[in-house]
């Protein structure tokens, strides 16, 4: 059995759990009437089948071009890929995991058809150029979300030619804030592959310095999930310096106490080298279900019209980087506290009115 990153549970679960999420997100916030969010919805579906059907692939049970299954699938216009419905993914889903303990193959494929894993997956291996295709749904400074949703793809599977096309096409869009902080990384990647160790530690620099050119972009990208790949094969070549550095500004973007930078930095400074690409909390972060409402609303509003300016962050404003942020999150302490105390006084004042009283 095949054990998932994240809280040691079979990885099937989580991964049925990841695309209940996703279905029940499409369901609860997506504007069927507006194509970019119908778009959005199904690319991350489209994501979340794929990694259903990579472990099915690992566990040999993939069906492959001969199955009676695969004949139909994947036929329909990539625009016309239809949701499953949220009730039918939850009633088959304990009966997905049990075919798959049981070893019924056939159960097993049948189920997941019938929650749309195969039409939205149709090949694994084929996958990420089919979500490449469909991500051209979308047009203007939107697009720019799935495009890094591409790069970090392409990353994952080590197809540097395709991550090198959807680098180019980035740089189109003046991306920003943690978009940029991605194309950094993945640029940073493409040097490491060939051996430029000073380009590759440059773009490591970048990558951080594009989430901190003010309070409220550090505070967006913290948001979302850190991408430590560069930062992980710079390592392992021996780079530990800036490797170090680069950590330590990790942690003024992702302060969440249970992110993993300040072991890594105590390992690294005790002279062992961890796997930077072994996080539980990471790996969580980086799912689908995880990813999909930030990134909805991201692209709703970036505006086709008007690109966003890239500004990079000015020398010795990192103090005021930090304050700025520092006040934004006790601002939202505080809208957050006043709400909370607004919805009590609602709800004793509405427990104290006699029935039959206007209220």
């Amino acid at each position: 059995m095949v054990r998932s990153e994240i809280s040691g549970e079979p990885a099937l679960k989580t991964l049925i759990m990841n695309y209940q999420i996703v279905i029940r997100d499409n369901e609860s916030y997506c504007e069927k009437s507006d194509p970019l969010s119908r778009v959005i919805f199904s690319f991350y579906a489209m994501k979340s089948a794929y990694l259903i059907v990579k472990l099915l692939k690992e566990e040999n049970i993939y069906p492959g071009e001969s199955s009676l299954l695969a004949r139909n699938l994947g036929e329909a216009p990539l625009d016309e890929t239809q949701m499953p419905r949220l009730s039918t993914v939850l009633s088959n889903s304990n009966s997905i995991l049990d075919a798959f303990e049981s070893g019924d193959r056939a159960s097993l494929l049948r189920l997941l058809e019938e929650i749309g894993v195969f039409e939205f997956c149709p090949n694994a291996d084929e996958q990420l150029q089919r979500m490449g295709r469909f991500s051209k749904f979308v047009d203007g400074n939107a697009r720019i979300v799935l495009l890094v949703e591409l790069v970090l793809f392409a990353c994952e599977l080590r197809d540097y030619d395709a991550m090198r096309g959807f680098l180019l096409e980035s740089w189109e869009w003046k991306p920003d804030g943690w978009e940029l902080y991605n194309l950094y990384i993945g640029e940073g990647l493409l040097s490491l592959d060939s051996g430029d160790w000073e380009t590759a530690i440059s773009c490591l620099e970048k990558s951080t310095d594009a989430c901190l050119t003010d309070g409220k972009t550090a505070q967006r990208c913290g948001l979302r999930a850190p991408n430590f790949r560069l930062a992980d094969g710079l390592l392992k070549a021996g780079h530990k310096e800036p490797v170090l550095k680069h950590l330590a500004e990790c942690q003024d973007i992702w302060r969440l106490g249970w992110m993993p930078m300040r072991n890594w930095i105590k390992i690294i400074e005790d002279g062992a080298i961890p796997d930077l690409l072994d996080s539980p909390t990471v790996a969580s972060m980086n799912l689908p279900s995880c990813r999909l409402y930030l990134q909805w609303l991201r692209a709703r509003t970036l505006d086709a019209d008007h690109p966003v300016a890239n500004v990079p962050r000015s020398a010795g404003s990192r103090r005021e980087v930090m304050d700025e942020r520092m006040r934004l999150a006790e601002d939202g302490k505080k809208l957050l506290s006043e709400g909370i105390k607004e919805w009590l006084t609602r709800e004793v004042e509405g427990d104290l009115v006699e029935p039959g009283q206007p209220e």
